[in-house]
């Protein structure tokens, strides 16, 4: 209400100063003020609609101007307006006809407070007249947005799960809410205490959603109203529309460990060749929870290696390299287990998904007894410009098929 007051005033003020300025023959040791305008119970509102209304004023007298604000009213609780409009302008009053205006842009089932007052020709102006409209509503509430977007991929399993409307709804008690997964077995019908409205804002609580599935999202229709209670649309299950699907996260955040990465070691412990790292690989992913690193030295042509997201350790199964030993002919094995029983200790090595770092063990069986164990650091990096095609896997011990 100050800042309307301070609108008048500041409107009063200017009248009286272009009235001064207008009358050479003023003198301000001799005027007499005219008595304010009455203008009471002079301003109504018609044709009201769901985005505009008719404003209309009639004049106390045929002189002066009248002028008006509009703005949307917080003293009601029919609704949060979803946008501001206020509007001040004024009307020269010129004989006493009511002046109508239509006031344009505003929000759906919104109350709106006008205010206004008429000066007379000095620029004394009457007392505020003041009214209210609420414009109607003629829409159901609709989705403007999801959270996580719909068709989303690499979603967190934990991510906060929030509907957008186009006016400010309701839940309504009983409706049915309900996420599910393709794969597994996650199917959740959310309860009432875990539907939070906060005007046009739902955020929808969930329990964690499986790893690397879709996850969709049926809504029953009408299970949010908007304040003249128009029920909004079904969500239902894909390929049927309206619809709406996520596909979640890996168990393991795959964006770092895979590339190009820097050999940094490359250590030999059984055959003596000791120290040779200085080389790049390249890894792609290649399953679930694989690996697959190309063209290392000594442990293979395509090398997998499987991730365990619990522990963040590295397991290499058994796999042929496709290496050969050069002294027998024979195919070599990279293994984490111990077939042969040589005893040696190992450890199944680790992986940092956040810096990319692979750190892994392998070993090599061969069946006339011969074995080799390396130990790796793998870095992801990128080739210094220059060399972008090398050096790669010079194999000093094996040659490859």
């Amino acid at each position: 209400m100050k800042k309307i007051l301070k609108y008048l005033a500041i409107f009063t003020a200017s009248i009286l100063v272009f009235t001064a300025c207008n009358d050479e023959e003023l003198d301000w040791n001799k005027i007499e003020f005219q008595a304010a305008p009455a203008f009471a119970d002079a301003v109504s509102i018609t044709g009201i609609q769901d985005s505009s209304f008719v404003l209309n004023l009639e004049p106390a007298s045929a002189e002066g101007y009248i002028f008006y604000i509009v703005q949307a009213s917080s003293k009601d609780d029919i609704t949060d307006p979803i946008y501001i409009v206020e509007k001040g302008e004024k009307e020269k009053v010129e004989d006493m006809d009511v002046i109508s205006v239509t006031i344009s842009n505003l929000a759906q089932y919104t109350q709106y407070e006008v205010f206004a007052l008429q000066t007379n020709a000095q620029g004394v102006p009457s007392a505020i007249n003041t009214t209210t409209a609420t414009t109607i509503d003629n829409w159901a509430p609709t989705i403007t947005s999801f959270s996580p977007a719909k068709g989303s991929e690499n979603v967190s399993i934990t991510a906060d799960f929030v509907i957008t409307f186009s006016e400010p709804v309701t839940y309504v008690s009983g409706k049915t809410i309900r996420l599910f997964s393709d794969f597994a077995s996650y199917d959740e019908t959310i309860a009432e205490e875990n539907i939070i409205v906060e005007g046009n804002v739902v955020t929808i609580i969930h329990s964690e959603w499986p790893y690397e599935d879709y996850i969709n999202l049926e809504m029953d229709e009408g299970a949010f109203v908007d304040g003249t209670d128009h029920p909004s649309a079904a969500i239902v299950y894909y390929p049927a529309t309206p619809n709406y699907w996520i596909y979640t996260q890996s168990h393991v955040d795959f964006t770092n460990l895979v590339g190009h990465f820097y050999v940094a070691s490359e250590n030999e412990i059984g055959f003596g060749n000791g120290e040779r790292g200085g080389y790049w690989v390249d890894i792609e992913r290649t399953g679930e929870y694989e690996i697959t690193i190309y063209n290392l030295r000594f442990s293979g042509a395509e090398l997998i290696l499987t991730l365990n997201p619990d522990g963040n350790t590295i397991v290499v199964a058994d796999q042929w390299t496709g290496l050969v030993h050069t002294s027998t002919g024979q195919n070599i094995m990279a293994s984490d287990t111990d077939p042969y029983d040589i005893g040696v200790d190992y450890v199944p090595g680790s992986f940092d998904p956040a810096t990319g770092e692979l750190i892994f063990y392998t070993h090599y069986y061969i069946a006339a007894g011969f074995f080799g164990f390396y130990t790796y650091d793998l870095k992801l990096a990128e080739i210094p410009a220059g060399i972008e095609t090398g050096p790669t896997n010079i194999d000093f011990t094996y040659n490859q098929k």
